[in-house]
């Protein structure tokens, strides 16, 4: 099986450049060591390999089918969540007293890394699921947390986000979703959302959306929109409804260019003027609290990024080492007949400038993961808001420069193997399609450069 990452790299990351031990000092991260890092580390490293890695290609070759109303996914994304939740990874950062392990996110940055290089569209059905549990910890009341969080990090349910609308993409004030109070408290929605990543499925007993929508009455403007709990079937829990459909509709899939495991759809919400949303957190604040999970998504996008660029760089390590064509140019070998292809110094130029995108991206986003920590443990206001203020300058930065690098180091990975990298005999072709995404998910790069200024 090819190599994927560099474990090395990973440790030197980690244990000399960020110096993550230092973490260790804070209470809240104490019962962690290196051993307990190392262990976590090599779960990741098996699930990555013996189940992602082992199902990248005939996951996007078999692409998720709509039958009898219901959206089937490839078999390997079952066998991922599963095994993801029962080895602890899904809830690793959060609380003790939600079943987690209060994992330091730079550590658990690295689980994401090794797991992405395996597979970089299964990941994200876990990962949104533990987008949906860490915004419900922040703003949900008790109810929600008891209701939602243990299911949801469990893997025995699912989450997404839901901004984007056919009308309304980048330009988030002109969504037109709609939430009317009932007298019970819940909310009615109606609307559509697009591009919905694991909007649907069957690997879980029921999918939690968040939801932006417009409180009827609401000002216009982002500034009127609110955030609600929408689950595709309704909650067998007083007050929250009878168990059933909560009429969420699967309008359509998207046909994707690449990430094709993790199907991306057209919802419909109310369609038929029954389906009910809990408000999250205040009323018009569903913006700042949605963009708590969309940075920490940017991060992840931008490390996404990289990691298909590693899987990439080794791909092609693997191809030059093996594949004999033409005369060395140096001296020594002159007379040594035709040489493998890493001989080359243009293909060398193409190895090697993988390897630094790959290795100095991935020390800046686990930098941007380290802030993460060092902002949960700060016991000032002055180092939260210096933490706070390094973030928002460093995310779009990360993101961007993830994707982007991420492009062109998998576009020289391709170009080392030449007409086979063009063909689907190679991994390359869909590495390249897969990574396209990345300068585009979770605000393009034009979105991330306002962000920056």
């Amino acid at each position: 099986m090819t190599k994927l990452f560099s474990r090395e790299t990973i440790d030197f990351l980690l244990y000399e450049v960020i110096q993550v031990e230092q973490l260790l000092q804070s209470d809240y991260f104490n019962a962690h060591g290196r051993e307990t890092f190392t262990m976590t580390l090599d779960a990741a490293t098996e699930i990555s390999q013996r189940i992602m890695q082992a199902n990248y290609v005939a996951s996007d070759r078999n692409t998720p089918v709509l039958e009898n109303g219901k959206l089937l996914v490839h078999s390997g994304v079952h066998a991922f969540v599963k095994t993801y939740a029962d080895s602890g990874l899904l809830s690793a950062t959060f609380p003790f007293e939600w079943g987690g392990q209060q994992l330091p996110k730079t550590v658990n940055a690295a689980v994401e890394f090794i797991c992405m290089c395996g597979h970089n569209s299964f990941i994200m059905f876990t990962d949104l699921m533990v987008g949906c549990a860490n915004l419900i910890l922040s703003y949900g009341n008790e109810a929600q947390k008891q209701q939602f969080l243990p299911k949801l990090l469990s893997g025995q349910w699912g989450g997404t986000m839901c901004l984007t609308e056919p009308q309304a993409g980048s330009a988030l004030s002109e969504i037109t979703t709609v939430a009317v109070p009932q007298a019970d408290g819940t909310y009615k929605i109606s609307g559509q959302k697009i591009f919905i990543s694991a909007g649907d499925h069957d690997v879980t007993e029921n999918i939690i959306h968040l939801v932006l929508a417009r409180i009827e009455g609401a000002p216009k403007g982002t500034k009127g929109i609110s955030l609600f709990i929408v689950p595709q079937f309704k909650i067998n829990v007083p007050p929250l409804g009878a168990r059933g459909l909560n009429d969420v509709t699967s309008i359509g899939i998207f046909h994707k260019m690449g990430q094709k495991a993790t199907p991306a759809l057209h919802l419909g919400f109310g369609q038929e003027g029954n389906c009910t949303g809990y408000l999250l957190g205040e009323p018009h604040q569903g913006l700042p609290q949605m963009f708590q999970m969309m940075n920490t998504a940017r991060l992840g996008v931008g490390m996404t990024g990289i990691a298909i660029a590693s899987a990439a760089f080794y791909a092609s390590l693997e191809y030059a080492q093996e594949r004999v064509q033409g005369k060395g140019l140096s001296a020594k070998l002159a007379d040594k007949g035709s040489v493998a292809i890493v001989h080359h110094p243009d293909v060398r130029r193409m190895l090697l400038t993988q390897k630094v995108i790959v290795e100095g991206t991935l020390a800046f986003i686990f930098q941007c993961y380290y802030y993460l920590d060092l902002l949960k443990v700060s016991q000032t206001a002055e180092e939260r808001g210096k933490f706070d203020a390094l973030l928002a300058l460093l995310t779009p930065v990360a993101k961007t420069y993830g994707a982007e690098m991420g492009n062109v180091s998998v576009n020289q990975g391709l170009q080392v193997l030449g007409g086979y990298g063009y063909t689907e005999d190679f991994v390359l072709e869909q590495m390249v399609r897969d990574v396209r995404i990345m300068s585009i998910y979770e605000g393009t790069t034009g979105i991330q450069s306002q962000a920056l200024l």
